[in-house]
């Protein structure tokens, strides 16, 4: 969503671009097809690279080690052989991306490298990658002779002040306003299918389920949920379970549940009318990234104060960066300390 705001900010339609999806999310290729029904970037290319990402058995393993190596063939198969671009955007590095780039920058090595926001961890920690993989590219670049001097030229941020590394150099804006216009809101509800989509969100409080279970982190968000549909009660809160939920761990609440349909909040809340629903989380993605995005006024409550034990990600930074969040954001975002404070703010109706 972001990079179609970007292309609407930075290109006018005699511009010649393209853009890559990769198969990294769910109904990544029903979203392809329905891009490249829009018209708006000249070339909508697949890149099947989830196996490089996360290879998995022994066999994929060993070939990302040899896409590392001999990778140009299956670039170019994903661009159609054509190599030659002025300028690169893009918002995750992965092994891909390293490739790409290297590619484009062979090929001209003026090539300028843009990196945009892929939601809020991109304000708190440094967006410089030290994966193994890339100091490997790195010493394989050299030796063939492609130079890539620094990580990227351009990091374009939704709200550059909220950024905590005041080092960062080259920072420009991204134009959240293009997201009212209604160019924009007509192509996103054709990519993701929301001009079809039946308001399925009827309660009046909406819980947002983190990662954190899934990548390994033991916390207590489920007893804490727990409390929070007993004080609301069960008949007026629905779920939305995170895209790489491996089991529903809601299913003893006996609450309405919204599994991983492909289809990002953003572009829901830009086709359902949420004004009177609040949301609530431990420190989901969505609810922060849509405030930044939109400037959405939906209430939201983020409880990952109330958690005895926390991920690595919700430390100090995350502290601060949500700080500079609520004051900008000036109301209708609550940060309690412990479950009474909830218990409070529910009870004044937030």
């Amino acid at each position: 969503m972001v990079a179609i705001i970007l292309y609407f900010q930075c290109y006018s339609e005699n511009d010649t671009a393209d853009i890559i999806i990769t198969n990294t999310f769910i109904n990544s290729e029903k979203i392809v097809e329905n891009l490249r029904k829009q018209n708006v970037f000249n070339n909508v290319h697949y890149a099947k690279s989830i196996h490089y990402i996360n290879p998995g058995t022994f066999r994929g393993k060993v070939r990302k080690i040899k896409f590392m190596i001999s990778y140009k063939k299956e670039v170019l198969e994903v661009l159609n052989g054509d190599s030659f671009y002025d300028e690169l955007y893009y918002n995750c590095e992965d092994l891909f991306l390293f490739n790409l780039a290297s590619v484009l920058r062979k090929q001209n090595e003026k090539c300028i490298l843009n990196r945009f926001e892929e939601g809020y961890s991109t304000y708190i920690k440094n967006v410089s990658s030290s994966q193994k993989s890339k100091r490997i590219i790195k010493m394989r670049n050299k030796i063939q002779r492609i130079f890539m001097d620094g990580e990227f030229d351009n990091l374009y941020l939704l709200e550059p002040e909220l950024l905590l590394n005041k080092n960062q150099k080259n920072i420009k804006k991204i134009e959240g306003e293009i997201s009212k216009t209604e160019n924009y809101r007509k192509c996103i509800s054709k990519v993701f299918g929301t001009d079809k989509l039946v308001h399925p969100y009827t309660k009046q409080f909406i819980i947002f389920e983190e990662s954190f279970s899934n990548d390994g982190f033991i916390i207590d968000d489920i007893s804490i949920f727990s409390e929070i549909i007993g004080i609301l009660g069960a008949d007026n809160v629905s779920v939305k379970l995170h895209p790489r939920s491996k089991n529903n761990r809601f299913e003893k609440f006996n609450v309405d549940l919204h599994e991983a349909d492909g289809i990002p909040w953003e572009a829901i809340l830009l086709t359902c009318d949420l004004k009177s629903v609040t949301l609530i989380t431990m420190a989901s993605g969505s609810v922060i990234n849509s405030r930044l995005l939109f400037k959405d006024k939906t209430k939201a409550v983020l409880m990952y104060k109330c958690l005895k034990e926390k991920p690595p990600l919700l430390d100090e930074k995350f502290d601060l960066f949500i700080d500079k969040f609520s004051r900008k954001c000036e109301d209708g975002v609550f940060v309690p300390q412990n479950i009474e404070e909830v218990r409070s703010l529910i009870n004044q109706n937030i």
